[in-house]
């Protein structure tokens, strides 16, 4: 068997008879991986978003996050807080983003989290002794305004998606 090659746990592997010519595994994984998951529904037209946008884009989300703490105090928020918890968790077990409700509570969690955080301009501004300049003030800017962008995509696709069902069951 050649060297770095992967086998599926299978019920024979389980009860120790592998499939391989030597009787024995490189290495075996316990199942498919939960990336599989996503990219085997990604077609599926019963989410609100394809699961493997939506992952694209709160990879996006989350780097914009992380950029908005650096410059302003947005980590302090519980908004964010809560928000920076539930992109870990999507990213821990993306197969969670097939399902459509967990999609829908996603959006509406960015979407509270981001009226918050904008409500209070993102806990405000570092100072300059802490990192904060004219050219970070602009950068938070244009992370913001993206941040924005991003939920404003992803709240108006749950909510189309909504609508959409609700007129499906009348």
């Amino acid at each position: 068997m050649a060297a770095g090659r992967l086998l599926w746990v299978t019920a024979a592997a389980c009860r120790g008879q592998f499939l391989s010519s030597s009787d024995r595994p490189v290495a075996v994984r316990r199942g498919p991986p939960a990336w599989l998951f996503v990219e085997a529904a990604r077609s599926l037209p019963e989410t609100p978003l394809p699961p493997l946008h939506l992952l694209r884009t709160l990879k996006e989300l989350r780097s914009l996050l992380l950029e908005l703490s650096d410059l302003s105090h947005a980590e302090q928020l519980w908004g964010i807080r809560m928000l920076q918890s539930q992109l870990a968790f999507a990213f821990a077990t993306p197969s969670s983003l097939v399902a459509p409700a967990n999609q829908v509570d996603l959006a509406s969690c960015l979407l509270d989290a981001v009226c918050e955080a904008a409500e209070v301009g993102w806990g405000g501004l570092r100072s300059p002794a802490a990192g904060g300049s004219p050219a970070s003030s602009r950068h938070a800017d244009r992370s913001a305004a993206r941040v924005y962008e991003l939920t404003a995509d992803i709240a108006d696709a749950a909510e189309a998606w909504l609508q959409e069902r609700s007129c499906r069951l009348r």
